[in-house]
């Protein structure tokens, strides 16, 4: 029997437009976790090609709406060979959305890649790698890494040593800003629900 599409499976949804529903339809196996008292639902979903964040998170928003979910996630699995330097700003936007990360706390940044080794150099002092190290950023990043590639890399975060001194300056108010919104966002996620159960949801002749 073949297995169900994602719109057969999640078949009370609508996409909006025709760039979601080119995303869609380059979607492969579809695994389904749900937790259906807390309403929370994760989709891990195969791509043989990569898929825009924004293309994803909209699909998400409109899942979640669809089906009146208080969380809805969808994890995507790439073939390791598609992962590159190229998609690495993917990686950080997704560790600013799931993390405790001050969002455009890596605007600016730059990475290289040696190996299975990356670097991430950050327009801010010392001060703002000590914040990140102390939201476990690195390993998030390598958790999404894995996740999505099935392949392990090792990060590292430092400051950008070239900084002049009037912006070293700026930047100090910016750490003290960012430093209170991980802060806040800290509270937040220890408070939140845990991610969906292990349980996979049936999708019978109804879907999900």
């Amino acid at each position: 029997m073949a297995e169900k599409t994602f719109l057969e499976i999640f078949n009370k949804y609508q996409p909006s437009g025709t760039d979601i529903l080119a995303a869609i339809s380059r979607a492969g196996r579809v695994s389904v976790r749900a937790d259906k008292e807390r309403r929370f639902l994760q989709a891990e979903v195969q791509f043989n090609d990569i898929i825009d964040k924004s293309i994803l998170y909209r699909i998400e928003e409109e899942i979640k709406s669809a089906y009146k979910l208080n969380f809805m996630k969808i994890l995507p699995k790439y073939p390791a060979a598609l992962f590159d330097k190229r998609y690495f700003e993917q990686i950080l936007l997704e560790a600013e959305r799931v993390g405790i990360v001050a969002r455009g706390f890596f605007s600016g940044c730059d990475w290289e890649f040696s190996g299975n080794e990356i670097t991430v150099t950050i327009p801010f002092q010392a001060g703002g790698v000590e914040l990140l190290k102390g939201a476990d950023t690195p390993k998030i990043i390598e958790n999404i890494i894995f996740s999505e590639f099935g392949v392990r890399y090792s990060v590292k975060i430092v400051s950008d040593e070239k900084m002049t001194t009037s912006t070293r300056e700026r930047h100090r108010d910016e750490i003290s800003r960012l430093d209170k919104e991980i802060s806040e966002q800290s509270k937040r996620y220890d408070s939140a629900p845990t991610q969906a159960s292990e349980v996979p949801a049936k999708a019978g002749k109804e879907g999900v």
